[in-house]
């Protein structure tokens, strides 16, 4: 049961920064398996794949959520917030420490505000110049240099529904919890095979089984082949946490007036964010 979409980190796009570089007048040079039960008291394995099988159904009928995530690895402390939606329109803010990233998706277009420290922590000997010129600007993603709806796919309500099914090592039926008051049912995965973690599932007890909180509790165990979809090869995250909520209402993201186009950009921007 993966945490929601790819370590946080990976949602700081590379096809920013030699973009952003350019703008500037710079250069620069299948895997884990669905479920393996263990009964727990008054749990069979088979109720535990159930249960997990049929939270993933509900995630993905969803068409929007809100997300709060983390995660800790070596680079630091990393969280994300936003709002998501299936339609491929999506508004996340990044940070790590001291540097902060927006970003709107949106299909056939993405924009990207980061502040100074952002810019300057990635982009090395270039970084500051790049940051008197674009930071906390909106700067506009050419379509013609990447899928750029695909910059969120691992957040996508389908995609976690997915990787709920991946990478999990013995699953257990946990004592129920709450999380703001609403209850909730656990299952507990060992993390005991080669590429799975230690998490505990919380899922919504009362209607759909819909995930409301994934939490990682220990470092990703080594071997197993990383599923694409769910997994970073390189994930060295020790803990991480991400609650879903506001199923289903209704979100807007438009593209953000002013937005400095790229070289190879599409002209012209939207409305006001």
């Amino acid at each position: 049961m993966r945490a929601p979409g790819r370590p946080a980190r990976l949602l700081i796009p590379a096809l920013l920064l030699p973009l952003a570089l350019a703008a500037c007048g710079g250069s620069d040079s299948d895997g884990g398996g669905t479920t393996s039960g263990s009964s727990a008291s008054g749990s069979s394995s088979s109720d535990v794949t159930a249960r997990l099988e049929a939270s993933s159904k509900a995630l993905a009928a969803v068409k929007s959520y809100h997300l709060v995530a983390s995660q800790t690895d070596p680079d630091g402390y990393t969280t994300i917030t936003g709002d998501i939606t299936a339609e491929g329109r999506a508004s996340v803010l990044v940070r790590l420490g001291p540097t902060a990233l927006r970003l709107k998706v949106l299909p056939g277009a993405a924009y990207a505000r980061g502040n100074a420290e952002y810019w300057t922590a990635n982009l090395g000997k270039d970084g500051k110049a790049v940051a008197d010129r674009i930071a906390d600007t909106w700067v506009k993603l050419p379509a013609s240099s990447a899928d750029v709806t695909d910059l969120l796919d691992g957040f996508a309500p389908k995609t976690l529904a997915a990787c709920l099914l991946v990478g999990n090592g013995t699953l257990k039926a946990g004592p129920q919890e709450s999380i703001d008051g609403t209850p909730a049912d656990v299952l507990i995965d060992a993390g005991d095979q080669p590429g799975t973690s230690p998490s505990r599932l919380l899922t919504a007890t009362s209607g759909p089984p819909l995930p409301l909180r994934v939490v990682q509790t220990g470092p990703r165990r080594p071997g197993g082949t990383p599923d694409k979809r769910c997994d970073d090869p390189d994930d060295r995250s020790t803990a991480s946490e991400a609650t879903l909520s506001a199923f289903d209402r209704p979100v807007t993201v438009e593209a953000p007036d002013g937005a400095i186009e790229l070289p190879g950009g599409d002209a012209g921007s939207g409305a006001s964010s």
